[in-house]
């Protein structure tokens, strides 16, 4: 992999982002930076220093005696995700309402069409992308940028909560599909207080399902 000098830390986090977002680094493995460096033929120095912004980021906690590791998520990071995503986005919707067009409607189908064709494939990264462009779409729907930028603050949080559950809890992928349906029927509707209660009620369940899968599996969401 090529690097840009002034961008190498930036780039390193970017593959080892990757590499935990699609599955290949799992909850509770260790991260050496000395593999993740003779991979990319670099020095360690970026590689710890691209840990530092992971770990920033929620997606990888360090131990100063056993070294890094890809987090775990426990159930209050859970809830706290699933919390603020539905408070924003329950804000999201009602701003957007007004400004949602035909060709938006067409841009969350086709998000959708692709979302259904990764569950037949049981893409999961892919599953996990279409889910977060579809939230994207709905708040970039409502032209306000400084909301737009919090939101998007906890996509590396609510990525990796994804790729968690849905491979190593077996959920339905069709179900998430049927589930973003259901979402987008009530924004067609143009209906702000069914849209809200849609949006609100999509994290308090996610959130539900998920803490209740953490307690059933108690030791399954680690290596």
């Amino acid at each position: 992999m090529d690097f840009n000098h002034k961008t190498i830390k930036d780039n390193v986090a970017v593959y080892i982002r990757r590499m935990i977002l699609s599955g290949e680094l799992k909850p509770g493995d260790r991260i050496i930076p000395g593999d993740i460096a003779g991979r990319l033929h670099i020095s360690r120095g970026p590689v710890r220093e691209a840990l530092m912004k992971l770990e920033s980021e929620g997606l990888v906690r360090s131990n100063p005696y056993k070294g890094a590791f890809v987090t775990t998520m426990t159930e209050k990071q859970v809830n706290e995700v699933c919390s603020i995503r539905g408070l924003l986005e329950g804000y999201a919707v009602d701003l957007a309402l007004p400004r949602i067009t035909p060709e938006i409607i067409g841009h969350f189908e086709n998000i959708l069409i692709e979302m259904d064709e990764s569950s037949k494939h049981k893409d999961i990264e892919g599953m996990v992308n279409c889910d977060i462009e579809f939230h994207s779409c709905l708040l970039k729907s409502t032209g306000h940028d400084l909301l737009y930028k919090i939101w998007a603050d906890t996509n590396t949080t609510i990525a990796a909560l994804f790729m968690t559950f849905y491979s190593k809890l077996n959920i339905p992928l069709k179900d998430v599909v049927i589930r973003h349906y259901g979402l987008l029927d009530a924004i067609k509707s143009k209906n702000a207080g069914k849209a809200h209660e849609a949006i609100v009620n999509h994290y308090v369940k996610m959130s539900e399902s998920y803490t209740n899968l953490l307690r059933e599996n108690k030791g399954e969401l680690s290596k």
